[in-house]
């Protein structure tokens, strides 16, 4: 219901996903909470990740800044679906002390497993999206077959201040399920 499909054509390099926002993730009502054994690299991992960005710090702070924490550190889950990747992302509890959330940024590191000489080298800033009631989900489309993506998200709130980044999460994007003999 209500599932616009715009995708923005004016994006200048095709190899960056696309991203469509939902609100809230379709599969959160029926899961409970339980450990996902995600594939995070574990730290012994022969993949070096290049390190995130650091986040710029704000202008200036209001005075009523002063008064409010940085945002949380966000949780992020991949499920694979039918057309790309959802991402997903809550906060283990909500701290009070935090100010509004303005926005969440997505970013993305992708490690072509093909060809090690031509991979990209680091993190590359995927999307931003208006902040909504967490959870929140998106689906990322249009990825490179038999590649690995690693992804991460911070927040940034209404005084420009940026949370620390999620425990990067990764996935193998498998070719399509166009390859049906």
């Amino acid at each position: 219901a209500g599932a616009r499909s715009s995708p923005k054509t004016n994006q200048s390099s095709t190899s960056n996903p696309q991203i469509t926002v939902h609100h809230r993730p379709p599969q959160e009502s029926s899961l409970k909470p339980r450990t996902v054994t995600n594939t995070t690299p574990s730290r012994g991992s022969s993949t070096a990740l290049p390190p995130l960005p650091v986040a710029p710090a704000p202008q200036r702070l209001p005075p009523e800044a002063e008064q409010t924490s940085p945002p949380q550190q966000l949780q992020l889950k991949l499920v694979p679906g039918q057309t790309g990747i959802v991402l997903s992302w809550s906060v283990a509890e909500t701290d009070r002390s935090c100010a509004t959330v303005d926005s969440y940024h997505l970013y993305a590191f992708h490690q072509d497993n093909s060809s090690s000489g031509t991979a990209q080298q680091h993190w590359k800033k995927i999307g931003e999206v208006n902040a909504l009631p967490l959870p929140m989900a998106c689906t990322l489309t249009q990825f490179q077959s038999g590649s690995t993506y690693y992804f991460a998200v911070r927040a940034k709130d209404i005084y420009g201040r940026f949370g620390s980044f999620c425990e990067p999460q990764c996935t193998n994007v498998i070719s399509s399920s166009s390859s049906s003999s």
